[in-house]
């Protein structure tokens, strides 16, 4: 009786993918990028089809919401942050009413010719300017693993919390062969949380950040290097634009590769 040849599959030699990490956005530029805002939310900006945080809990107001990656975390239980660069920027804004939703320029330095109305720090064309922090941070889960990055934006009521936080860091120490060195953001750890806030008659969700613990250099070798590397990529981002001119140009652009 004649033997029935059984054909063989042959199965694919596992695919390494890790030599190509990254690949595919080699020609991608900057402005096709979307900068990963992570923003308190309110009734008037919930994020649609994002029912649960990353631990479960229903988004609702005062949560924390990443627009890019579109996480959400519950701003109650807060998270842990790593700040890895800090920017200001002193933001220029068309008034509400006309419909804007973002800065029509971002400046670095604060701009010439304005005057105080109210609240309001008012330039010559009538648009107003904003004291703005910008906080580069990476947020890391109950191991240390980073599981999100993004900027976080204080101003108005909340910048008065980023000069604070500004001022924790610097007061930061360790003893490094028996000298205190002021140790560098990316290897500090904060919990990030979101509290209801009142400044007379009005209340608002604002940020409660308290110092948590430092990374450590054998433990958290491989959360240490993306701090590092994510620290020395926001450094060199160019964050900052001019508004456009009466042509609709940009007056500048920015051709600095995104960090994210």
């Amino acid at each position: 009786m004649s033997k029935v040849a059984v054909k063989e599959d042959k199965v694919p030699a596992k695919v390494d993918w890790t030599e190509d990490a990254g690949m595919g956005l080699e020609d991608a530029a900057q402005d096709e990028f979307k900068l990963p805002l992570i923003k308190i939310l309110y009734s008037s900006n919930m994020p649609d089809g994002v029912d649960k945080t990353v631990s479960g809990t229903d988004v609702a107001e005062g949560c924390v919401f990443n627009q890019t990656s579109e996480k959400a975390y519950d701003g109650k239980q807060g998270f842990f942050a790593v700040p890895c660069m800090y920017k200001r920027s002193f933001n220029e804004w068309k008034e509400m009413d006309e419909g804007n939703n973002r800065p029509v320029a971002v400046h670095k330095e604060k701009p010439l010719g304005l005057t105080r109305n109210g609240n309001k720090d008012i330039l010559p064309n009538g648009n107003y300017v904003e004291d703005t922090g910008n906080w580069f941070i990476l947020i890391l889960d109950k191991d240390r693993n980073v599981i999100d990055q993004g900027m976080v934006t204080m101003k108005s009521t909340q910048k008065k919390k980023s000069n604070e936080w500004l001022q924790k860091l610097k007061s930061n120490s360790l003893l490094v062969d028996g000298k205190p060195l002021t140790p560098p953001m990316y290897k500090c750890i904060y919990r990030m949380s979101v509290t209801r806030q009142e400044s007379g008659k009005y209340k608002y969700f604002g940020w409660q950040i308290k110092f948590e613990d430092y990374l450590d250099d054998s433990k958290d070798v491989h959360t240490l290097a993306q701090s590092r590397e994510f620290a020395h990529f926001a450094k060199d981002f160019n964050m900052y634009f001019e508004s456009e001119d009466e042509q609709g140009e940009p007056t500048k652009k920015s051709t600095d590769k995104v960090p994210f």
